[in-house]
């Protein structure tokens, strides 16, 4: 983009030219979870970039050239949570449960302060697409004499959510994911991995006159979407198992001899 102006040399008109240099976003740099996990992904303004994700994932874009010369105008709708930025280079959001696209729009026009020429903007475009997590855990019945653990296999999940294992054992009501109530007592906060032998606290622990039990257990993962460090907003719900404790006895025998 030029202007131009005459300027008056010996009676005769010269032109002469002043250019604008046009910047564009040379770098966005994504990083999934971590900032240590940041690689760089192409800025296009025609077809958007794909950025695969998982859901319930912490997702940080990075624009370069950083500088307090240039506006950033992040455009990431309404489903994707904003955590931090999005008035500067940067912006970070929280991917929410997969719903029946799985896929969300993200926009950055980034410009020289005051310029106003659509030639001196560059668009980056996004389509963050949402994969789901990995299936549920095999949550099996048990003896109670057995070393029990449960666990949630699928290493690429977030860190940020938090997996959750609750029992019920109140056996006629089944835990649905739309009441809490129902869910019974959380035993694990945040871990994939669950071991409630050899104390099995919180389930319905067989006896000696009793010794066959069911307990319901649920494995649950969901997100602060708060950022208060509370979990609020259910990303997983598997279906509650029906565990089966047996007892272990402890025979005595008593002969008769005639």
């Amino acid at each position: 983009m030029a202007s131009d102006y005459n300027e008056m040399i010996g009676g005769k008109y010269t032109m002469k030219f002043n250019s604008y240099v046009c910047v564009a976003v040379f770098a966005i740099f994504l990083a999934v979870v971590s900032p240590a996990l940041a690689e760089s992904i192409e800025c296009s303004s025609g077809t958007p970039t794909s950025i695969p994700v998982t859901e319930g994932a912490s997702v940080t874009l990075t624009a370069s050239p950083d500088s307090s010369e240039y506006t950033y105008d992040w455009n990431v709708g309404n489903a994707l949570t904003v955590t931090a930025g999005g008035d500067g280079n940067y912006v970070t959001f929280v991917v929410p449960a997969c719903d029946a696209t799985g896929d969300w729009d993200v926009q950055l026009v980034m410009n020289p302060t005051g310029n106003s020429a659509e030639a001196c903007k560059d668009t980056c475009l996004y389509t963050v697409k949402c994969g789901g997590l990995c299936g549920c855990p095999s949550i099996t019945d048990a003896c109670i004499a057995d070393s029990t653990t449960w666990t949630y296999d699928c290493s690429n999940s977030p860190e940020s959510l938090f997996y959750e294992w609750w029992v019920r054992t109140d056996a006629a009501t089944t835990p649905v994911v739309a009441d809490p109530l129902t869910w019974g007592t959380k035993q694990v906060a945040d871990d994939r991995v669950y071991t409630p032998s050899p104390t099995w606290t919180g389930f319905n622990v067989p006896t000696d006159i009793d010794p066959v039990t069911h307990t319901w257990v649920t494995f649950i993962v969901r997100q602060d979407t708060n950022h208060d460090g509370t979990p609020d907003k259910v990303i997983k719900f598997c279906p509650p198992e029906d565990v089966v404790l047996y007892f272990n006895p402890s025979t005595s025998m008593d002969s008769v001899i005639s």
